[in-house]
């Protein structure tokens, strides 16, 4: 049954507190430990059992496991800065397009009498579409003639090749339909590895980004576990620091659960990515090269759609060409921040041809609005705009592969509300960075075009900022995880990692290890609990519920010379990565909220300016001269929300939700007072410790305790607070201070976390 099925018949009945306590709404149970096979940074307790985790600054090291399988660590790639001296001033607010000062000018050559230096680099990129009489050869006329709707004016109406069946059978596609035919771009799955020939004890980093919506971290592990397969040579392998991120494209086979996963698929999927690691460290594919790393702002296509509307413009690009030959480009990787979604619920009034139309009618796969036609909408492949931007860069650079990383999207930095105009052809406008609209701009409605234009334009802006880059010839490599515990407080993430033979019931290829962790004081391998995949049936909601109701995940600190890298086990706000902008208190322009009735609705559907607080952002935690955010990487837990911000609605009904307002029990009132929800705050509390709901203020009102208990487990399954929809796909109200905390012990920042930033003025074309 695939997830919208099962919740969809999920009956919503009125459960006690007493009730909810049985499935572990109000509190945690008793624990012990579980143990993490890769490295971890030291963590200790305390004998304050209502403290949190207590973590020790940790080095720069990975860790090797010893024939009794234990961790201990070993110094490698080490850097002559302290983490504790991190400052507040981001290198990455600025315009600049410069690394780290060297003598060395773009693409040529130090003079030197000794060998070169370099990064040893080796890259590689496989496809991901999904095989037809086991091959990819029916989407060589996308390949030859690449690529579609690029053309200034082009319509941006065809979806592609059409395609019947699937070798793996019926795919769905994530954010779209149950069924797929048609195949509008390629998608594919990219590997680069750098390793320092100075020091042969260090690790050699794997960056992997793949075209898909999203991967979790028990099928990421999949990968890895292919990968030591396919070498064969343990000593290779336990070197190897495979970071593994998904695009977060909307338009791929469905990875992550929201429609119906194909589990043949995946393993393909799997299988493709192993290949592509394996291919990338290859000694015979590594060349010995020079890095070239740049750094600006750039914002076309890209607007926030949910207040405060902040936008972060950072566009990271690092490219390694060979020492020997600076002409010779190995491999280009692009970071920046933005949900590849253009196109997401576009082609309802395009529609298949008439044969291909009397095909899906046989079939009963016709999605129609008529009763006649047949439309594509939700059923065709596309890259989206990483693709796009990929194949542009390695047109440019001979074919070498091109990957891109995602950052911080949360909630949501989008095209879909941005302004895109022709930037070619008569009329057409330089995008320039992206932050000013031109005059009488010619705007590209949603289509494919739309999405092809952001691609080459972000590759433009890449490539010209490389152009002007400075080279790096060394790159020490270090590599440090944090893992971490969280709480599952979203029902629909406890069904859908269910286990029932041996399959997760909806959410990922692999059955997910979940446990039950103390509700207060440390959550760590010692105080946590697996739950050994028990998933009874709940007569309650018709359907299984997991007993664990945390989860274990982690933040991976990458050292790559001047480079520093924090993954994001999903996607976080602005304001937990780049921080709040300078001016975002005065809102001078009314950019965060907009202005007139727009503002006043968002400033009540949220928190305003001068009472929006979040604990931080992770930025300043770190030293490099660039700051990379790898979102989507190494997990996908949803949404990471500014915690204050965090609703959840009341679901007690309309008249006692707002009776329950009125006394100061329900938190929010929505703006048009249809919509009320608690906060986060009052969710975690009584979750934590449910004993509060036996005293005040809920024993005061009868019906209270239950209407406040009922809500917090169930209320971002059931619906949403207006304008909150994000809390429906996050993990918890924990969550994102749960990830700061990781991302300080991590980093050795020993600093205040600053929730403002001070070098950054934010910046939002927003466009509602």
């Amino acid at each position: 049954m695939n997830r919208h099925a099962f919740l969809r018949q999920l009956p919503l009945t009125l459960v006690s507190c007493a009730a909810l306590v049985s499935v572990g709404a109000c509190g945690g149970g008793e624990q012990t430990t579980a143990t993490d096979s890769d490295s971890e940074t030291e963590t200790s307790t305390t004998d304050d059992p209502t403290a949190g985790p207590t973590t020790s600054t940790p080095t720069t090291t990975t860790s090797v496991t010893t024939t009794e399988g234990e961790s201990e660590s070993t110094s490698v790639g080490e850097t002559e800065t302290d983490p504790t001296e991190a400052t507040t001033d981001d290198p990455s607010d600025t315009e600049a397009t410069t690394g780290p000062d060297t003598d060395t000018d773009p693409g040529t050559e130090t003079d030197t009498d000794g060998p070169l230096q370099g990064v040893m680099v080796g890259a590689s990129q496989l496809t991901l579409l999904p095989e037809v009489m086991g091959s990819t050869a029916y989407a060589d006329v996308l390949r030859d003639n690449p690529p579609l709707a690029l053309e200034p004016g082009d319509p941006g109406t065809d979806p592609g090749v059409f395609v019947e069946d699937w070798d793996v059978g019926q795919l769905a596609i994530g954010n779209g339909r149950l069924t797929s035919h048609w195949v509008h771009d390629e998608i594919r799955v990219g590997a680069v590895a750098f390793a320092d020939p100075e020091a042969p004890e260090s690790p050699t980093l794997v960056l992997v980004s793949a075209d898909v919506y999203m991967l979790l971290a028990q099928d990421i592990q999949q990968i890895r576990d292919k990968v030591a397969m396919l070498l064969d040579d343990d000593e290779a392998f336990a070197k190897l620091e495979i970071i593994v991120g998904a695009t977060h494209n909307h338009m791929g086979p469905d990875t992550a659960g929201l429609e119906n996963i194909n589990h043949n698929y995946f393993e393909y999927l799997t299988d493709q990515a192993a290949a592509a690691v394996v291919e990338a460290v290859n000694p015979d594919n590594m060349v010995l090269s020079h890095l070239r790393l740049a750094r600006s702002n750039f914002q076309y296509g890209l607007a926030d759609q949910t207040a405060p509307f902040i936008v972060d413009p950072t566009l990271h690009t690092l490219q390694a060409v060979a020492a020997e030959d600076p002409s010779q480009v190995v491999a280009t990787v692009v970071q920046w921040q933005n949900h590849p979604e253009a196109v997401l619920g576009f082609g309802k009034d395009v529609w298949a041809t008439d044969e291909q139309a009397d095909f899906l009618w046989a079939i009963e796969e016709c999605h129609s609005e008529d009763e006649e036609h047949c439309h594509i909408e939700g059923q065709y492949i596309s890259a989206g705009f990483p693709g796009y931007m990929t194949r542009a860069i390695q047109e440019q650079t001979d074919g070498a592969p091109a990957l891109y990383f995602n950052g911080g999207v949360g909630a949501m930095q989008s095209p879909l509300r941005a302004i895109v105009w022709e930037t070619e052809g008569d009329g057409g406008q330089p995008a320039g960075d992206g932050m000013q609209l031109p005059d009488n701009p010619i705007e590209i409605p949603k289509n494919f075009h739309k999405t092809a234009i952001i691609g080459v334009e972000l590759a433009k802006r890449a490539l010209s900022d490389l152009a002007d880059a400075d080279v790096v010839e060394t790159a020490p490599i270090a590599v440090t995880h944090q893992p971490f515990y969280t709480r599952l407080a979203q029902l629909e993430f406890r069904i859908g990692l269910s286990v029932l033979n041996d399959e997760p019931l909806a959410l990922g290829h692999l059955p997910r290890e979940l446990y039950t962790c103390p509700a207060m004081g440390p959550k760590n391998d010692e105080t946590c609990v697996f739950d050994n995949y028990d998933s009874p049936f709940d007569p309650d909601f018709d359907a299984p519920v997991r007993v664990g109701d945390h989860l274990k995940t982690e933040v991976v600190y990458i050292q790559l010379g001047p480079i520093d890298m924090l993954t994001i086990p999903g996607e976080a706000v602005t304001e937990l990565v780049h921080g709040l902008p300078s001016d975002f208190v005065d809102d001078p322009d009314e950019v965060y909220y907009g202005g007139g009735l727009l503002g006043l609705e968002n400033s009540s559907n949220h928190l305003d300016s001068a009472t929006y607080t979040t604990p931080g952002y992770a930025r300043q935690t770190m030293v490099g001269d660039h700051r990379w955010m790898l979102g989507l990487t190494q997990d996908s837990g949803g949404y990471l929300l500014a915690p204050a911000d965090y609703r959840v609605e009341c679901l007690a009904g309309l008249d006692n939700c707002a009776a329950l307002f009125g006394l100061g029990i329900v938190d929010y009132q929505s703006f048009d007072a249809d919509n009320y929800s608690l906060s986060g705050e009052r969710c975690k509390q009584i979750t934590d410790d449910p004993s509060l709901l036996m005293g005040p203020p809920y024993d005061a009102v009868p019906g209270a305790a239950e209407a406040v208990a009922q809500s917090c487990f169930l209320g971002t399954a059931f619906g949403s607070a207006d304008d909150h929809y994000e809390e429906t796909r996050s993990l918890s109200w924990d969550v994102s201070q749960d990830w700061l905390d990781a991302v300080v012990a991590v980093t050795g920042f020993d600093g205040e976390l600053d929730p403002i930033n001070p070098d950054f003025v934010g910046v939002n074309l927003f466009n509602p």
